[in-house]
């Protein structure tokens, strides 16, 4: 198979499965999280309206280890429902933790990043990967070519 096959095949498939999670977000909210039991932290991920979130909550200990859930956006409150965008929102930052009032240092940091951005890293890396083992792979064979071509030559072709 060669390298432009192989890259439009990556193209398409990627594409195509960004479509489908792209639909998948837009009716469904995604939550799922971790709560370490020996330290006092959380680790959550949302899927809603194509952004990926992830937000650790450092001063924070649920009662389940692992908690996954999932819930039609019909059943969101109007507020959430809003203040999002079918093409995905970008933000990094922290916000205060809630239910811990104004004390200093209780704070969640948060990064949400809408999922064509993910997919345009993915496939970017994966050309970039693609590419580079391609042209690896051929000058490589063509140091083997050419020490051939001397083995054969009996030492005169230039190398």
């Amino acid at each position: 198979m060669s390298y432009k096959s192989l890259s439009a095949r990556l193209f398409l498939g990627s594409a195509i499965i960004l479509a489908g999670l792209w639909l998948l977000s837009i009716r469904y909210y995604s939550e799922c999280a971790f709560s370490s039991r020996s330290g006092n932290f959380t680790l959550s991920g949302t899927f809603y309206s194509a952004t990926v979130g992830v937000v650790f909550e450092p001063h924070d200990s649920r009662e389940h280890q692992f908690r996954g859930t999932s819930i039609p956006v019909t059943s969101l409150h109007h507020q959430l429902r809003d203040r999002t965008s079918p093409s995905g929102i970008l933000r990094l930052g922290r916000r205060p933790t809630e239910g811990c009032g104004a004390a200093p240092g209780h704070f969640d940091y948060f990064l949400d990043m809408p999922i064509w951005l993910i997919y345009i890293a993915v496939v970017g890396v994966a050309f970039l990967l693609g590419r580079f083992s391609i042209t690896h792979s051929t000058r490589a064979k063509e140091k083997e070519l050419a020490l051939q071509a001397s083995i054969f030559n009996g030492g005169n072709a230039p190398v």
